[in-house]
């Protein structure tokens, strides 16, 4: 699933995107409400819409309307983003289809927290197309990450060769034995940094071939989602 994400503030625009990502959302920022037209009438994986209605620049209160106006568009899901939280402005987004409020101003935590609530509320058969986006590492960093497992007293050590919401690859570069370090083996604290941060998710092994090991995350805190999500994005920009 991708989403639309109109917002003047152009930080706050990336940190919607890293937080829909974090979710298994794709998000294209657009600052304008022509640009998001285009994506709209062009993509049929578009699924939904964070819309600043705040800003007249950006003209979301046109673009809500239009999205109501075209055949193609009706599959969007509306969420608005806005300082107004006053009974008649929410009776007239309800009237015009908005599914939630995001209420200014932008708090990481609270916003990942109501975005989610929003999200969950959503139909099955469309948060099921929410799929993880994996990355490569750029050539230039060494991406290490460290773990250990019961019954292998020696810490397990392994280059990333992807990474994604949902766990990453790795190739080991320390000793490992297979009758231990194998599919179905749990991890209880998985260790590697990303813009100068510690993650430490919780995992297990889902594949082993040789010396590379599919690895999935149990478990994400929000900082840890955050993080990563902050990462996938930044390299998924830097490859278009």
């Amino acid at each position: 699933m991708t989403f639309i994400v109109l917002e003047e503030s152009v930080s706050v625009r990336h940190l919607l995107c890293y937080l829909l990502l974090s979710l298994g959302i794709k998000g294209l920022p657009h600052e304008s409400k022509e640009e998001a037209l285009k994506d709209v009438n062009s993509r049929p994986d578009i699924g939904g819409a964070i819309i600043d209605i705040d800003n007249k620049k950006i003209k979301g209160l046109e673009f809500i309307k239009e999205l109501q106006a075209s055949a193609k568009a009706s599959r969007i899901k509306i969420i608005v983003h806005t300082i107004q939280s006053h009974r008649d402005t929410v009776t007239s987004m309800a009237e015009m289809g908005v599914e939630g409020f995001l209420l200014k101003p932008f708090h990481e935590a609270e916003t990942f927290k109501k975005l989610k609530n929003i999200i969950s509320h959503f139909d099955k058969s469309e948060t099921n197309q929410r799929k993880h986006i994996r990355v490569i590492p750029h050539p230039d960093e060494l991406m290490r990450v460290h773990f250990k497992v019961s019954g292998h007293p020696q810490l397990v050590s392994g280059k990333i060769v992807n990474i994604s919401m949902g766990g990453l690859a790795i190739e080991l570069v320390t000793p490992a034995p297979a009758e231990i370090v194998k599919s179905g083996t749990a991890i209880p604290k998985i260790q590697f940094s990303l813009f100068g941060s510690e993650l430490s998710p919780n995992g297990e092994i889902i594949m082993r071939r040789d010396r590379l090991l599919g690895i999935r995350f149990e478990s994400l805190s929000s900082g840890d989602s955050i993080h990563l999500a902050k990462y996938i994005f930044d390299r998924v920009s830097q490859d278009k």
